[in-house]
């Protein structure tokens, strides 16, 4: 994240249950994006223990619910359900029906990145980037004129469906199979795993601290 912030001091293993505001004192960037980071924290962390690491919700029973086919001409599709899903307790969220080509931060390239041919295991990816006024113009403040300057930043929770390859013909979450017409999701990963990704070709989940930051 590129943000104009003068630090992050957040740490999860202070135990810092919040930020008192004194009288009198100057207000800190610092100390507001800390309050945030230990409210973002304990409201993920709560999520987490209560629900698990990825589940969907019984209000969106189609969230990310993944359906596949074949047309005539040996072309494969994917679709993917409307509704939420958590993941490492973030709530990622799918506000319509889509496709894996037409996902709305999939990044696809059409000819580059078809669907392969063969087994394989497809899993959400949830990650977190910060947005500025250059990417969003409303979040600058009108009042203070066409070139003011910006106030705050935003942080913006996307996600992706990817596909990894399997090794054999079907690959088992629990009681679903990779290799069936409509599947649910039950592999993810968030932006933390990345370099871990590259480590393990063969699975599409990895370990991280049992305590979440």
């Amino acid at each position: 994240m590129s943000f104009d912030a003068s630090r992050f001091p957040f740490d999860p293993w202070n135990d810092f249950a919040g930020v008192v505001m004194q009288q009198g004192r100057v207000q800190l960037d610092s100390d507001w994006n800390e309050w945030l980071a230990i409210l973002n924290r304990r409201i993920q962390a709560g999520t987490m223990d209560t629900v698990g690491r990825a589940v969907y919700p019984l209000t969106t029973p189609f969230g990310f619910k993944i359906g596949a086919s074949t047309d005539a001409n040996g072309v494969h599709h994917m679709t993917i359900g409307a509704g939420r899903m958590y993941v490492d307790g973030i709530l990622a969220e799918a506000a319509d029906s889509t496709t894996y080509l037409n996902q709305p931060d999939g990044y696809i390239d059409p000819d580059k990145d078809k669907l392969p041919d063969g087994s394989y295991i497809v899993y959400l990816r949830v990650t977190e980037r910060g947005v500025t006024y250059l990417q969003d113009p409303d979040i600058r403040e009108v009042a203070l004129g066409i070139h003011g300057p910006d106030t705050t930043g935003r942080t913006q929770v996307v996600w992706q469906i990817a596909v990894w390859p399997a090794a054999t013909t079907r690959m088992s979450f629990g009681r679903r199979s990779a290799g069936s017409a409509a599947i649910r999701l039950k592999a993810a990963r968030s932006s933390w795993w990345s370099r871990a990704e590259k480590a393990k070709a063969t699975s599409v989940t990895a370990s991280r601290p049992s305590r979440p930051r």
